[in-house]
Protein backbone atom coordinates (compact mmCIF):
# COMPACT_ATOMS: atom_id res chain seq x y z
CA UNK A 1 0.00 0.00 0.00
CA UNK A 2 1.07 3.63 -0.74
CA UNK A 3 0.23 7.04 -1.80
CA UNK A 4 2.01 9.59 -4.24
CA UNK A 5 1.40 12.96 -4.42
CA UNK A 6 1.05 15.15 -7.56
CA UNK A 7 -1.44 18.16 -8.53
CA UNK A 8 -0.52 20.53 -6.63
CA UNK A 9 -2.64 23.28 -7.21
CA UNK A 10 -4.80 26.35 -5.71
CA UNK A 11 -8.69 25.99 -5.62
CA UNK A 12 -11.03 28.47 -4.67
CA UNK A 13 -8.34 30.60 -2.52
CA UNK A 14 -6.67 26.70 -0.70
CA UNK A 15 -3.57 25.23 -1.32
CA UNK A 16 -4.52 21.47 -2.45
CA UNK A 17 -1.96 17.96 -3.22
CA UNK A 18 -3.69 15.17 -4.79
CA UNK A 19 -2.87 11.81 -2.93
CA UNK A 20 -3.01 8.71 -5.33
CA UNK A 21 -3.81 6.05 -3.38
CA UNK A 22 -2.45 2.67 -4.34
CA UNK A 23 -3.23 -0.89 -3.61
CA UNK A 24 -0.94 -3.41 -4.57
CA UNK A 25 -1.92 -6.31 -2.44
CA UNK A 26 -3.14 -9.42 -5.20
CA UNK A 27 -5.32 -10.27 -3.18
CA UNK A 28 -7.52 -7.38 -2.52
CA UNK A 29 -10.49 -7.01 -4.02
CA UNK A 30 -9.38 -3.86 -6.65
CA UNK A 31 -6.16 -5.32 -7.60
CA UNK A 32 -7.34 -6.91 -10.46
CA UNK A 33 -9.64 -4.41 -11.90
CA UNK A 34 -6.56 -1.76 -11.22
CA UNK A 35 -3.42 -3.62 -12.65
CA UNK A 36 -4.04 -3.44 -16.51
CA UNK A 37 -2.36 -3.27 -19.75
CA UNK A 38 -1.71 -0.41 -22.11
CA UNK A 39 -0.58 0.51 -25.08
CA UNK A 40 2.46 2.71 -25.34
CA UNK A 41 1.94 3.71 -28.43
CA UNK A 42 -1.11 6.18 -29.14
CA UNK A 43 -4.41 4.62 -30.32
CA UNK A 44 -5.23 4.88 -33.84
CA UNK A 45 -8.01 7.77 -34.13
CA UNK A 46 -10.20 5.02 -36.56
CA UNK A 47 -10.42 3.27 -33.17
CA UNK A 48 -13.84 4.27 -31.65
CA UNK A 49 -15.45 0.88 -30.45
CA UNK A 50 -14.68 -1.40 -27.30
CA UNK A 51 -14.05 -4.28 -29.19
CA UNK A 52 -11.96 -2.86 -32.14
CA UNK A 53 -10.01 -0.99 -29.16
CA UNK A 54 -9.49 -4.44 -27.60
CA UNK A 55 -7.96 -6.34 -30.54
CA UNK A 56 -6.25 -3.54 -31.55
CA UNK A 57 -4.26 -4.11 -28.06
CA UNK A 58 -4.21 -7.44 -28.67
CA UNK A 59 -2.50 -7.43 -31.75
CA UNK A 60 0.26 -5.41 -30.14
CA UNK A 61 4.02 -7.12 -29.36
CA UNK A 62 4.47 -6.85 -26.16
CA UNK A 63 7.45 -4.24 -25.91
CA UNK A 64 4.75 -2.11 -27.22
CA UNK A 65 2.34 -2.87 -24.61
CA UNK A 66 2.98 -2.27 -20.17
CA UNK A 67 1.19 -3.60 -17.21
CA UNK A 68 0.76 -0.44 -14.65
CA UNK A 69 -1.57 -0.50 -11.62
CA UNK A 70 -3.65 2.28 -11.42
CA UNK A 71 -4.50 4.34 -8.07
CA UNK A 72 -7.83 3.44 -6.41
CA UNK A 73 -8.50 6.81 -4.85
CA UNK A 74 -7.15 10.33 -6.41
CA UNK A 75 -7.79 12.15 -2.80
CA UNK A 76 -7.51 15.98 -2.80
CA UNK A 77 -6.17 17.13 0.56
CA UNK A 78 -6.45 20.73 1.50
CA UNK A 79 -2.72 22.04 3.04
CA UNK A 80 -1.63 25.29 4.75
CA UNK A 81 0.64 27.47 2.79
CA UNK A 82 3.46 26.58 5.29
CA UNK A 83 2.77 22.28 4.70
CA UNK A 84 6.34 20.41 4.44
CA UNK A 85 6.94 16.58 3.46
CA UNK A 86 7.29 15.50 7.30
CA UNK A 87 4.09 16.67 8.30
CA UNK A 88 1.81 15.84 5.32
CA UNK A 89 3.80 12.52 5.65
CA UNK A 90 3.10 11.76 9.42
CA UNK A 91 -0.78 12.97 8.15
CA UNK A 92 -1.47 10.83 5.54
CA UNK A 93 -0.12 7.91 7.70
CA UNK A 94 -2.48 8.60 10.82
CA UNK A 95 -5.41 9.10 8.15
CA UNK A 96 -5.23 6.34 5.69
CA UNK A 97 -4.69 3.73 8.29
CA UNK A 98 -5.35 0.33 7.89
CA UNK A 99 -9.25 0.46 8.63
CA UNK A 100 -9.40 3.14 5.74
CA UNK A 101 -7.86 1.36 3.03
CA UNK A 102 -9.18 -2.02 3.84
CA UNK A 103 -12.85 0.49 3.17
CA UNK A 104 -11.87 2.13 0.11
CA UNK A 105 -10.80 -1.58 -1.08
CA UNK A 106 -14.08 -2.90 -0.24
CA UNK A 107 -16.22 0.30 -1.82
CA UNK A 108 -14.20 0.64 -4.75
CA UNK A 109 -15.33 -1.79 -6.67
CA UNK A 110 -19.56 -1.34 -6.16
CA UNK A 111 -21.42 -0.17 -9.14
CA UNK A 112 -22.16 2.76 -6.44
CA UNK A 113 -18.98 3.30 -5.39
CA UNK A 114 -19.15 7.22 -5.71
CA UNK A 115 -22.11 7.24 -2.98
CA UNK A 116 -19.59 5.67 -0.50
CA UNK A 117 -16.48 7.24 -1.21
CA UNK A 118 -18.63 10.96 -0.67
CA UNK A 119 -19.44 10.49 2.49
CA UNK A 120 -16.29 8.17 3.66
CA UNK A 121 -13.54 10.57 2.18
CA UNK A 122 -15.56 14.00 3.20
CA UNK A 123 -13.44 16.40 5.63
CA UNK A 124 -10.32 14.87 5.12
CA UNK A 125 -8.20 17.47 5.24
CA UNK A 126 -5.40 19.18 6.91
CA UNK A 127 -6.51 23.06 6.43
CA UNK A 128 -9.25 25.16 5.20
CA UNK A 129 -6.96 28.09 5.94
CA UNK A 130 -7.64 30.16 2.62
CA UNK A 131 -4.09 30.97 1.52
CA UNK A 132 -2.47 34.71 1.81
CA UNK A 133 0.39 34.87 -0.78
CA UNK A 134 -0.40 37.00 -3.43
CA UNK A 135 2.08 34.59 -5.69
CA UNK A 136 0.30 31.69 -6.62
CA UNK A 137 2.55 30.61 -8.79
CA UNK A 138 5.66 30.93 -6.60
CA UNK A 139 3.81 28.99 -3.78
CA UNK A 140 2.68 26.27 -6.18
CA UNK A 141 6.19 25.56 -8.06
CA UNK A 142 8.11 25.58 -4.35
CA UNK A 143 5.41 23.16 -3.07
CA UNK A 144 5.37 21.70 -6.34
CA UNK A 145 9.47 20.59 -5.99
CA UNK A 146 8.98 19.51 -2.07
CA UNK A 147 6.43 17.30 -2.66
CA UNK A 148 5.39 16.06 -6.02
CA UNK A 149 6.68 12.43 -6.58
CA UNK A 150 7.24 11.67 -3.25
CA UNK A 151 5.88 8.10 -2.05
CA UNK A 152 4.81 7.34 1.11
CA UNK A 153 4.26 3.83 2.28
CA UNK A 154 1.67 2.88 4.06
CA UNK A 155 0.13 -0.81 6.79
CA UNK A 156 -2.86 -2.43 5.33
CA UNK A 157 -4.40 -5.87 6.59
CA UNK A 158 -7.46 -3.03 8.47
CA UNK A 159 -11.49 -4.55 8.65
CA UNK A 160 -14.00 -2.42 6.86
CA UNK A 161 -15.97 0.27 8.38
CA UNK A 162 -19.77 0.45 7.45
CA UNK A 163 -20.48 3.09 4.90
CA UNK A 164 -23.57 5.07 3.98
CA UNK A 165 -24.49 6.30 0.91
CA UNK A 166 -24.49 9.94 0.09
CA UNK A 167 -27.81 11.69 -1.17
CA UNK A 168 -26.89 14.03 -4.32
CA UNK A 169 -26.18 12.38 -7.66
CA UNK A 170 -25.33 13.51 -11.70
CA UNK A 171 -24.49 12.22 -14.80
CA UNK A 172 -23.93 8.96 -15.73
CA UNK A 173 -22.39 5.59 -14.06
CA UNK A 174 -18.27 5.49 -14.78
CA UNK A 175 -18.33 2.19 -16.05
CA UNK A 176 -16.57 0.91 -19.16
CA UNK A 177 -17.89 1.79 -22.74
CA UNK A 178 -19.06 0.25 -26.07
CA UNK A 179 -16.68 3.52 -27.51
CA UNK A 180 -14.65 6.31 -26.59
CA UNK A 181 -14.19 10.54 -27.61
CA UNK A 182 -11.62 12.66 -28.20
CA UNK A 183 -11.35 16.49 -26.62
CA UNK A 184 -14.06 18.86 -26.75
CA UNK A 185 -16.43 20.08 -23.71
CA UNK A 186 -19.42 17.64 -23.72
CA UNK A 187 -21.98 18.07 -21.33
CA UNK A 188 -24.24 15.15 -19.95
CA UNK A 189 -27.95 15.45 -19.68
CA UNK A 190 -29.13 12.19 -18.35
CA UNK A 191 -29.66 12.34 -15.00
CA UNK A 192 -29.14 16.10 -14.16
CA UNK A 193 -28.85 17.10 -9.90
CA UNK A 194 -31.12 15.83 -8.01
CA UNK A 195 -30.57 18.16 -4.77
CA UNK A 196 -28.34 21.72 -4.36
CA UNK A 197 -25.24 21.26 -2.40
CA UNK A 198 -21.53 20.22 -2.94
CA UNK A 199 -20.27 17.92 -5.12
CA UNK A 200 -17.30 16.48 -3.37
CA UNK A 201 -16.49 13.23 -5.59
CA UNK A 202 -16.14 12.73 -9.29
CA UNK A 203 -15.73 9.52 -10.92
CA UNK A 204 -14.55 8.73 -14.63
CA UNK A 205 -13.70 6.24 -16.63
CA UNK A 206 -10.47 6.60 -19.51
CA UNK A 207 -10.21 4.24 -22.47
CA UNK A 208 -6.79 5.38 -23.28
CA UNK A 209 -4.84 7.98 -20.48
CA UNK A 210 -6.23 10.94 -20.36
CA UNK A 211 -3.68 14.04 -19.23
CA UNK A 212 -6.09 16.24 -17.86
CA UNK A 213 -9.60 15.95 -16.59
CA UNK A 214 -12.20 19.15 -16.57
CA UNK A 215 -15.09 18.96 -14.53
CA UNK A 216 -17.94 21.54 -13.95
CA UNK A 217 -22.01 22.25 -13.13
CA UNK A 218 -23.82 23.91 -16.14
CA UNK A 219 -27.39 25.22 -15.78
CA UNK A 220 -29.41 26.45 -18.80
CA UNK A 221 -29.90 29.93 -19.55
CA UNK A 222 -32.30 29.85 -22.44
CA UNK A 223 -32.87 26.98 -25.01
CA UNK A 224 -29.29 25.22 -26.01
CA UNK A 225 -27.50 28.60 -24.00
CA UNK A 226 -25.45 27.18 -21.19
CA UNK A 227 -23.48 28.64 -18.26
CA UNK A 228 -21.19 26.89 -15.80
CA UNK A 229 -22.18 27.69 -12.12
CA UNK A 230 -19.03 25.66 -10.97
CA UNK A 231 -15.78 24.00 -12.47
CA UNK A 232 -12.82 22.47 -10.74
CA UNK A 233 -10.70 22.94 -14.07
CA UNK A 234 -6.99 20.79 -12.70
CA UNK A 235 -8.66 16.97 -11.75
CA UNK A 236 -5.54 15.88 -12.71
CA UNK A 237 -4.48 12.05 -14.58
CA UNK A 238 -7.04 9.45 -15.38
CA UNK A 239 -5.35 6.31 -16.26
CA UNK A 240 -6.33 4.17 -19.24
CA UNK A 241 -9.13 1.60 -18.68
CA UNK A 242 -9.88 1.89 -15.09
CA UNK A 243 -12.36 4.09 -13.00
CA UNK A 244 -10.67 7.07 -11.92
CA UNK A 245 -12.31 8.69 -8.60
CA UNK A 246 -11.45 12.01 -7.70
CA UNK A 247 -12.56 13.01 -4.05
CA UNK A 248 -11.77 16.28 -1.29
CA UNK A 249 -13.83 18.06 -4.19
CA UNK A 250 -16.05 21.15 -3.73
CA UNK A 251 -18.16 21.90 -6.77
CA UNK A 252 -21.25 23.88 -6.43
CA UNK A 253 -24.59 22.15 -8.19
CA UNK A 254 -28.01 22.87 -7.93
CA UNK A 255 -31.46 21.11 -8.44
CA UNK A 256 -31.68 20.60 -12.31
CA UNK A 257 -28.45 21.41 -13.04
CA UNK A 258 -26.08 19.73 -15.88
CA UNK A 259 -22.85 17.44 -15.56
CA UNK A 260 -19.88 18.26 -18.10
CA UNK A 261 -16.52 17.77 -18.77
CA UNK A 262 -13.63 18.51 -20.86
CA UNK A 263 -10.30 16.80 -21.73
CA UNK A 264 -6.91 17.17 -22.64
CA UNK A 265 -6.17 14.53 -24.71
CA UNK A 266 -6.97 10.68 -24.32
CA UNK A 267 -10.50 9.01 -24.43
CA UNK A 268 -13.32 9.13 -22.31
CA UNK A 269 -15.56 6.05 -22.25
CA UNK A 270 -19.42 6.16 -23.10
CA UNK A 271 -22.27 4.02 -24.15
CA UNK A 272 -25.01 4.51 -26.36
CA UNK A 273 -28.62 4.21 -25.25
CA UNK A 274 -28.74 7.60 -23.14
CA UNK A 275 -32.25 8.85 -22.22
CA UNK A 276 -31.69 12.03 -23.60
CA UNK A 277 -29.51 13.69 -26.25
CA UNK A 278 -26.13 15.16 -24.92
CA UNK A 279 -24.86 18.42 -25.78
CA UNK A 280 -21.41 19.41 -27.08
CA UNK A 281 -19.24 22.46 -27.99
CA UNK A 282 -16.39 22.56 -30.03
CA UNK A 283 -13.01 23.48 -28.32
CA UNK A 284 -12.68 24.33 -24.05
CA UNK A 285 -15.77 25.94 -22.71
CA UNK A 286 -15.04 25.27 -18.87
CA UNK A 287 -16.15 27.79 -17.17
CA UNK A 288 -18.43 29.62 -20.14
CA UNK A 289 -21.36 31.69 -19.66
CA UNK A 290 -24.34 31.38 -22.01
CA UNK A 291 -22.67 29.53 -24.56
CA UNK A 292 -24.78 27.69 -27.46
CA UNK A 293 -23.85 24.19 -27.64
CA UNK A 294 -25.26 21.44 -29.92
CA UNK A 295 -27.43 18.25 -29.70
CA UNK A 296 -25.21 15.08 -30.26
CA UNK A 297 -26.99 12.65 -29.40
CA UNK A 298 -28.03 9.50 -26.82
CA UNK A 299 -24.50 9.26 -25.36
CA UNK A 300 -24.12 8.23 -22.09
CA UNK A 301 -20.58 9.35 -20.84
CA UNK A 302 -18.96 7.60 -18.22
CA UNK A 303 -18.63 10.60 -16.54
CA UNK A 304 -20.72 10.86 -12.42
CA UNK A 305 -20.61 13.08 -9.53
CA UNK A 306 -21.64 12.95 -6.22
CA UNK A 307 -22.02 14.71 -3.28
CA UNK A 308 -23.56 15.99 -0.18
CA UNK A 309 -27.07 18.45 0.00
CA UNK A 310 -26.78 22.05 1.96
CA UNK A 311 -27.46 21.37 5.59
CA UNK A 312 -27.78 17.43 5.14
CA UNK A 313 -26.09 15.78 8.10
CA UNK A 314 -23.61 13.02 7.60
CA UNK A 315 -24.45 9.59 8.64
CA UNK A 316 -21.54 7.41 8.72
CA UNK A 317 -20.68 5.85 11.51
CA UNK A 318 -16.94 5.90 12.53
CA UNK A 319 -15.24 3.33 15.20
CA UNK A 320 -12.86 6.39 16.65
CA UNK A 321 -12.40 7.30 19.93
CA UNK A 322 -10.27 9.76 20.98
CA UNK A 323 -9.51 10.78 25.15
CA UNK A 324 -7.49 13.62 26.29
CA UNK A 325 -5.23 13.70 29.31
CA UNK A 326 -7.99 16.61 30.64
CA UNK A 327 -10.98 14.22 31.26
CA UNK A 328 -12.30 15.23 28.14
CA UNK A 329 -13.40 11.95 26.22
CA UNK A 330 -15.25 12.37 22.73
CA UNK A 331 -16.75 10.08 20.21
CA UNK A 332 -18.36 10.20 17.10
CA UNK A 333 -22.22 9.84 17.98
CA UNK A 334 -20.55 10.21 21.94
CA UNK A 335 -22.28 12.48 24.32
CA UNK A 336 -19.26 14.42 25.73
CA UNK A 337 -19.30 16.27 28.92
CA UNK A 338 -16.69 19.15 29.80
CA UNK A 339 -16.48 20.54 33.37
CA UNK A 340 -13.79 22.75 34.32
CA UNK A 341 -13.90 24.96 37.66
CA UNK A 342 -11.65 27.85 38.14
CA UNK A 343 -11.45 29.45 42.27
CA UNK A 344 -9.44 32.69 42.24
CA UNK A 345 -8.84 33.86 46.05
CA UNK A 346 -6.48 36.88 45.79
CA UNK A 347 -5.74 38.98 48.66
CA UNK A 348 -3.73 42.34 47.59
CA UNK A 349 -2.66 45.23 50.34
CA UNK A 350 -3.25 47.77 51.37
CA UNK A 351 -6.43 45.89 52.80
CA UNK A 352 -7.56 44.85 48.98
CA UNK A 353 -9.34 41.34 49.29
CA UNK A 354 -10.65 39.68 45.86
CA UNK A 355 -12.58 36.62 45.62
CA UNK A 356 -13.48 34.98 42.22
CA UNK A 357 -15.10 31.49 41.54
CA UNK A 358 -16.28 31.06 38.33
CA UNK A 359 -17.51 27.62 37.35
CA UNK A 360 -18.00 26.05 33.53
CA UNK A 361 -19.99 23.06 33.23
CA UNK A 362 -20.46 22.14 29.46
CA UNK A 363 -23.04 19.48 28.67
CA UNK A 364 -22.63 18.90 25.35
CA UNK A 365 -24.15 15.81 23.03
CA UNK A 366 -22.25 15.60 19.44
CA UNK A 367 -22.89 12.82 17.27
CA UNK A 368 -22.76 12.50 13.24
CA UNK A 369 -26.70 12.92 12.46
CA UNK A 370 -27.13 14.21 15.54
CA UNK A 371 -28.71 17.07 17.45
CA UNK A 372 -25.85 19.34 19.61
CA UNK A 373 -26.85 20.82 22.57
CA UNK A 374 -24.28 22.84 24.30
CA UNK A 375 -25.34 24.19 27.66
CA UNK A 376 -23.37 26.75 29.61
CA UNK A 377 -23.63 27.95 32.98
CA UNK A 378 -21.66 30.87 34.71
CA UNK A 379 -21.49 31.56 38.49
CA UNK A 380 -19.30 34.81 39.10
CA UNK A 381 -19.39 35.55 42.43
CA UNK A 382 -16.36 38.88 42.32
CA UNK A 383 -16.87 40.93 45.99
CA UNK A 384 -14.29 44.21 46.66
CA UNK A 385 -12.87 45.30 49.89
CA UNK A 386 -10.93 47.87 50.31
CA UNK A 387 -10.12 49.31 53.95
CA UNK A 388 -7.59 51.44 55.10
CA UNK A 389 -6.42 52.83 58.59
CA UNK A 390 -4.16 55.84 58.12
CA UNK A 391 -2.96 58.14 60.46
CA UNK A 392 -0.76 60.90 60.22
CA UNK A 393 0.61 63.08 62.30
CA UNK A 394 2.29 66.69 60.40
CA UNK A 395 4.33 68.93 62.60
CA UNK A 396 5.35 71.91 60.79
CA UNK A 397 7.72 74.14 62.23
CA UNK A 398 8.87 77.47 60.94
CA UNK A 399 11.86 79.88 62.10
CA UNK A 400 12.00 83.42 60.30
CA UNK A 401 14.80 85.68 61.81
CA UNK A 402 15.38 88.41 58.71
CA UNK A 403 17.95 91.15 59.56
CA UNK A 404 17.43 94.46 56.51
CA UNK A 405 19.91 97.31 56.11
CA UNK A 406 20.80 99.30 53.31
CA UNK A 407 20.90 95.50 51.92
CA UNK A 408 18.77 92.82 53.61
CA UNK A 409 20.03 90.13 54.62
CA UNK A 410 17.31 87.00 54.93
CA UNK A 411 17.89 83.59 57.00
CA UNK A 412 15.12 81.12 56.63
CA UNK A 413 15.47 78.58 58.71
CA UNK A 414 12.15 76.04 58.13
CA UNK A 415 11.93 72.60 60.19
CA UNK A 416 9.46 69.98 59.10
CA UNK A 417 8.30 66.74 61.33
CA UNK A 418 5.99 64.17 59.54
CA UNK A 419 5.59 61.15 60.94
CA UNK A 420 2.83 58.61 58.83
CA UNK A 421 1.90 55.51 60.10
CA UNK A 422 -0.04 53.34 57.44
CA UNK A 423 -1.42 50.22 58.39
CA UNK A 424 -4.51 47.48 56.91
CA UNK A 425 -7.38 47.63 59.33
CA UNK A 426 -11.15 48.25 59.37
CA UNK A 427 -11.32 52.22 58.98
CA UNK A 428 -9.96 55.08 57.13
CA UNK A 429 -9.29 57.82 58.90
CA UNK A 430 -7.11 60.77 58.84
CA UNK A 431 -5.49 63.26 61.76
CA UNK A 432 -3.89 66.20 60.62
CA UNK A 433 -2.00 68.25 63.26
CA UNK A 434 -0.38 71.16 61.94
CA UNK A 435 1.47 73.90 63.40
CA UNK A 436 3.38 76.63 61.94
CA UNK A 437 5.74 79.20 63.95
CA UNK A 438 7.03 82.23 62.22
CA UNK A 439 9.13 85.11 64.13
CA UNK A 440 10.22 87.69 62.39
CA UNK A 441 12.66 90.11 63.70
CA UNK A 442 13.44 93.20 61.86
CA UNK A 443 16.18 95.48 62.40
CA UNK A 444 18.02 98.44 60.85
CA UNK A 445 15.55 101.17 61.58
CA UNK A 446 18.18 102.83 64.42
CA UNK A 447 20.79 102.74 61.83
CA UNK A 448 18.54 105.07 59.49
CA UNK A 449 17.42 107.30 62.24
CA UNK A 450 21.88 108.15 62.40
CA UNK A 451 21.34 108.32 58.79
CA UNK A 452 19.13 110.80 58.91
CA UNK A 453 20.18 112.98 61.47
CA UNK A 454 23.96 113.27 59.61
CA UNK A 455 22.05 114.57 56.77
CA UNK A 456 20.06 116.82 58.46
CA UNK A 457 23.08 117.68 59.96
CA UNK A 458 25.05 118.58 56.70
CA UNK A 459 21.94 120.74 55.67
CA UNK A 460 22.32 124.50 55.97
CA UNK A 461 18.94 124.70 57.64
CA UNK A 462 18.66 124.97 61.51
CA UNK A 463 18.03 122.02 63.49
CA UNK A 464 15.02 123.30 64.90
CA UNK A 465 13.36 123.62 61.60
CA UNK A 466 13.94 120.23 60.26
CA UNK A 467 12.92 118.45 63.82
CA UNK A 468 9.57 120.46 63.45
CA UNK A 469 8.78 118.53 60.34
CA UNK A 470 5.95 115.64 60.99
CA UNK A 471 7.87 112.56 59.93
CA UNK A 472 11.64 113.84 61.89
CA UNK A 473 9.73 114.71 65.20
CA UNK A 474 7.85 111.20 64.84
CA UNK A 475 10.98 109.74 64.51
CA UNK A 476 12.87 111.67 67.25
CA UNK A 477 10.02 110.86 69.39
CA UNK A 478 9.60 107.16 68.64
CA UNK A 479 13.55 107.00 68.87
CA UNK A 480 14.72 109.36 71.43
Amino acid sequence: MKVGLSNISIRKGLLRVRANVFIDDPASKSYSKYFVQTALIPVPDSIILETDYKAWLASLPENQKIWRLAPVLCHFITVPETIDLQTLQDWIIATFSPDRLATIDNIIVRPNSADLVSPFMRNVFISKKPIKTTDEADLISSVRLMLEGKTIDLNGGGKVIDVQPQTIDIGNLAVTGTGSTAQYTRVIVDNPANATGTLDVIEVFARVEIPNVQAATFFIVSGLNLSTRDADESLGVAAADVKTTYSGLSIDVETGDYLGFDIDGGRMAWNSGGVANSLWKNGDFIPCTNELFAELGDFAWSVYGTGVESGAALTQVLADTMTIVDSLSKTFRGIKSDSVALADAISKAPGLIKSETVTITDSTAKAVGQFRTDLVTIADSFSRTMVYLRTIADTLAISDAISKAISTVRVDTMTIVDSMVSATGAMFTVALADIVTITDSLSGVLRAKTYLRQQVARMTVKRLSVSRMPIFRWIIRRFP
